[in-house]
This record gives structure tokens, sequence and C-alpha cells, in this order.
């Protein structure tokens, strides 16, 4: 039992260092082409404060199978409910998100933002998730310019979630690869970014960052595989795995934290 649980943790390290590279490559080719990924649903933000929330509230009926949030099998976000007499379909009332974001313009062209999402489905704790919390400054304009930002981060190169709190903008779920991004990625760290728009409103953008907090990168596929989802994860929250009594934290910095998360197998 005890050299089987070192494979696993072997695998899940691999895939973890795999995913990683996957993620620093996609952020320095997929920025490098025009991209609205960062033009969430516009409000005042030269105020000196504004205030904005979502509620997003579904009645939802999926497949027979247990969602994997319910450390099934579904690859749904909502799924159906095990019983002795087998898989049954229901239907609930949920809360998916209620979210509250603020933001302002400080002296000094500083720009603070932070993003509070409350999913009780999923925290056991019913705890509030820090989904983004930065401090910005930007030089120049929409046509050229740089800027630095600080702090807890989402990822940059999601061309789905565009809509109000990071959510997908055009579909209820976005892509099996993004899903994955939100849900087990959330750094802690400080970027740097330059953009300038050329002829026929083209507008290319690099950007280069250090973060840390993502040791557990591509322990959740290991474990459970794609998904079609829409959670997003806090920095300070964690998923579930399929083995009972085990989750993964989002925020790790040392891999060895694994050995007293992974609990009893």
């Amino acid at each position: 039992m005890e050299k089987q649980r070192d494979y696993s943790l072997l695998g899940s390290q691999r895939i973890g260092h795999v995913c990683a590279g996957f993620l620093v490559f996609l952020l320095l080719c997929l920025y490098a082409f025009p991209s609205q990924s960062r033009g969430q649903y516009e409000v005042e933000e030269e105020q000196p404060f504004w205030l904005r929330g979502l509620l997003d509230v579904r009645i939802a009926r999926g497949g027979r199978a247990p969602s994997w949030m319910d450390r099934g099998s579904g690859k749904t976000r909502y799924g159906g409910r095990a019983t002795p007499e087998g898989l049954n379909k229901i239907t609930r009332f949920a809360l998916s998100q209620l979210a509250l974001e603020a933001g302002g313009t400080l002296p000094w062209g500083l720009m603070p933002r932070v993003q509070i999402n409350l999913e009780t489905a999923m925290d056991d704790e019913d705890r509030p998730l820090l989904i983004e919390a930065s401090l910005r400054k930007e030089w120049g304009a929409w046509e050229q310019g740089w800027g630095v930002q600080s702090g807890v981060l989402p990822l940059p190169f999601s061309l789905e979630h565009t809509g109000p709190a990071w959510t997908p903008q055009y579909t209820l779920s976005a892509s099996a690869l993004n899903n994955w991004l939100w849900e087990e990625s959330r750094t802690v760290g400080i970027e740097g970014e330059w953009w300038r728009v050329f002829r026929g409103n083209l507008r290319i953008g690099v950007l280069a960052g250090l973060g840390l907090g993502t040791d557990q990168v591509g322990w959740l596929l290991a474990e459970r595989g794609w998904v079609l989802s829409d959670y997003l994860s806090g920095v300070n929250g964690d998923l579930p795995l399929p083995r009972r009594g085990v989750r993964e934290e989002i925020f790790s910095s040392v891999m060895a934290d694994r050995h007293s998360t992974r609990g009893s197998p």
C-alpha cells in the first residue's frame, strides 16, 4: 500500500511539472495575440470607489451519476444522487455563485481590486473565497503603455472568462481546459505587462510574471480527469478528490504538504 501511495504521488508531481510548464507556454504564446481577457463588463472604474455584485441562482437537473463535486463520476457541476435502489436524477435549487467585487482609483494612479465569492455547495466551511486581490499601476494609454500588478492574481489568458465576476461570458460552462485552470490555479505574485495597438486595431501585448502557490497543480487532473463546470476556486479554498476524506488545497507552495493533506486511502 505504501508503494502504491508513492507511485500516485510521483505521478501527480510529474503531471504538476508538465502542467506548470504548459501554463508558462500558454502565457507567453496566447498573450501575444489580440485578447479581450481583461475586458470584463465595463463600469466606471475611474471613480474613487466602485462596487458591484453578481447573484447566480439556478434550477439544475443533471445526469444520474453524482457530480465530481460530490466525489462522484459525473463530469458536470450538478449531477444525480446515489440511493440503495441505484443512481437517480434530481432537480435542485442551487446558489451557483454569489460574488462581490470592489475597486477604485487611489492617489498616484494605483488601482486596487478585490473579488470575494460565496459558494456553499463546494466549500464545507461555507467561508468566503478570495478570488482576486490585486494592486495595479499603469503608464501610458490604451494605444500603448505598460503596467505592473501584484497580489492574488487570476490567470490572464482565458478568452472565455470575460463576463461579470470572471464568469464565462457566452456559455454557462467554459471549455474543459479553462474550467481546470480556474478550478485549480490561483497564484500570488507580480506581473509586468506591455501593450501596443497597431493598424487595423490589432493589439499585441506581452506579459511576464512570478508567482507561487501552484505546487499542487495537476493533482486534480490526475485523480479526477477533465470536467465541464463553471466553479471558481479561491486562494483560501480546497477541492474534493474522488477518494473519501481527501481534498486538495488551492494554495500550496511546498510539495511536502501533500503528505499532510492526502488523508487515509
